[in-house]
């Protein structure tokens, strides 16, 4: 007798999981007045994008990022600044990394589907559009999880915290990279865009929000040697970029902070000096931090000239063919990955 063999039961399906409830309900644009903001500014504040259990979300998966790792993954996951230095400066801050996919790829720091239900929202990607002048290229994130500082209590300290002095003022990309004309009079678009979400409330001036220098983002001075200027000690922690400006004490003079509630939305230029301050407050401060530049410029391709007016093939280069250090352009090294 000829044995047959069984027939085998079919493949076990597996239950796919449910999709992730997305966050707004429509599109949310900036308006003509945001957009105006934005150019003279360098900046614009939306305040409460973001539900406050929205918030909450993404704050607990941060907090479950920071709980989970360890050894050389916490390493990589989690700057830590711990001990303060001669001055007290530094903010004990807790940095996760990774938290939205980017050019170079998945992150791996990634594990919580809520950071990417951030980059769903409607009221994010056509925002950066209007503020790029194309689709977003998302190049880098980061949680930045600030708490109270060890020795606010101390009246000499918090003076030494809120000197403009010995802020470290910086930023990222020079004007002449960074900031180009928009589609109508009175706008701009920005080559390199930070967005900073708020997941906790920043709403008083002692809470931590991000210092800016209101127009730097258009205020530029070419350096006569194609060298930057070595930083003078004078200048505290300003370094370089007092010598970037024609007038570093009106431009200290514009001087504006961000503050608003939980959920509130940040968007600045790169090209905008701005400074991070120490919590003074009680309340741990949780400010979520995306970057991204227009999509187009990823291709190095020069008919992207007529689309979206940024001229890639002389911006992808090396850091020496800039003009000088000073124009180290972090664009360059972006396009490396």
């Amino acid at each position: 007798m000829e044995l047959q063999d069984s027939p085998q039961p079919p493949p076990r399906r597996l239950r796919p999981e449910p999709a992730a409830e997305p966050w707004g309900a429509a599109v949310i644009m900036l308006s003509a007045a945001e957009l105006r903001h934005f150019a003279e500014k360098g900046w614009v504040l939306r305040p409460a994008v973001f539900s406050e259990a929205e918030c909450r979300e993404l704050r607990d998966a941060t907090d479950c990022e920071i709980d989970a790792a360890a050894g050389p993954e916490r390493d990589k996951l989690l700057g830590m600044r711990e001990a303060d230095d001669e001055d007290g400066a530094h903010f004990g801050r807790m940095v996760v990394s990774g938290t939205q996919d980017s050019v170079a790829g998945p992150s791996t720091a990634i594990r919580a589907e809520v950071f990417r239900k951030w980059r769903r929202h409607p009221a994010i990607v056509p925002a950066l559009e209007q503020l790029l002048g194309c689709a977003p290229q998302f190049t880098g994130s980061m949680v930045l999880v600030t708490p109270p500082h060890a020795r606010r209590h101390e009246p000499e300290m918090r003076e030494v915290l809120r000197d403009s002095g010995e802020m470290v003022w910086h930023r990222g990309i020079r004007p002449k990279w960074g900031v180009r004309q928009g589609a109508r009079p009175g706008e701009i678009y920005t080559s390199w865009l930070h967005t900073c979400t708020f997941l906790s409330d920043i709403s008083h001036t002692d809470d931590g929000g991000t210092l800016m220098l209101s127009g730097s983002h258009r205020l530029d001075v070419e350096s006569t040697t194609g060298a930057a200027p070595e930083p003078e000690e004078s200048l505290g922690r300003a370094g370089r970029v007092v010598h970037q400006v024609p007038d570093w004490a009106e431009c200290l003079r514009n001087r504006e902070q961000a503050v608003g509630p939980a959920g509130s939305v940040v968007h600045f230029s790169e090209a905008l000096i701005h400074a991070g301050l120490a919590v003074l407050s009680e309340t741990t401060r949780y400010a979520m931090f995306v970057d991204c530049t227009p999509s187009a410029m990823a291709t190095g391709d020069k008919s992207t000239d007529t689309r979206v007016g940024w001229r890639p093939q002389e911006i992808v280069k090396e850091p020496w063919d800039l003009a000088g250090p000073e124009y180290d352009n972090p664009l360059v090294r972006m396009h490396k990955l």
